[in-house]
């Protein structure tokens, strides 16, 4: 094995041991805004919130 594949194989194996891996998921989003304190905030695939002061 190539010593840059090598390296990377160890990052990757140093990753999965501590639980950090991350997949992909496909999901259905049902709602596009939530309500705090009765103000809109647009919920984003990512779990980013962004306040929406024109929405009403």
């Amino acid at each position: 094995m190539k010593p840059k594949f090598d390296t990377l194989e160890r990052k990757l194996s140093e990753i999965k041991k501590n639980n950090l891996l991350r997949t992909l998921q496909d999901g259905k989003i049902e709602k596009q805004y939530i309500k705090i304190n009765k103000k809109k905030y647009l919920i984003f695939h990512l779990m980013i919130i962004l306040e929406l002061n024109q929405v009403r």
